[in-house]
């Protein structure tokens, strides 16, 4: 894909377009994954990684403001993905433990 095709792409990801998905993912499958593959040396783990960064990519693609860094913003979600699942477990659980205090404390607050 060419620049002015990733930027035309990512607004019609942002319209709900999910062929423009498609085209996506399969022009960054492979960068995605082995800049997953090179954090961690293992086929499956890469796998996961890159699934879990394209999952968070286009959860959150209404967050990215400049459609034309979208390749580097894939990048930085990757290597994101790769500190909270593989580097830092135990920061994953910490996380999710000050999040459900967090929501525990906003319900306590409502009643």
């Amino acid at each position: 894909m060419n620049h002015n095709e990733i930027i035309n792409a990512v607004k019609d990801v942002k319209k709900g377009n999910s062929e423009s998905v498609t085209l996506l993912y399969e022009a960054f499958y492979k960068d995605v994954y082995y800049i997953c593959y090179s954090m961690v040396k293992d086929e499956e783990t890469a796998k996961d990684l890159t699934s879990d960064t394209f999952v968070t990519a286009f959860s959150k693609i209404m967050q990215l403001n400049r459609e034309e860094t979208f390749r580097a913003w894939l990048s930085s979600i990757a290597n994101h993905t790769y500190s909270i699942d593989v580097a830092n477990p135990d920061d994953t659980l910490l996380v999710l433990v000050f999040v459900l205090a967090m929501d525990a404390e906003k319900c306590s607050r409502n009643d």
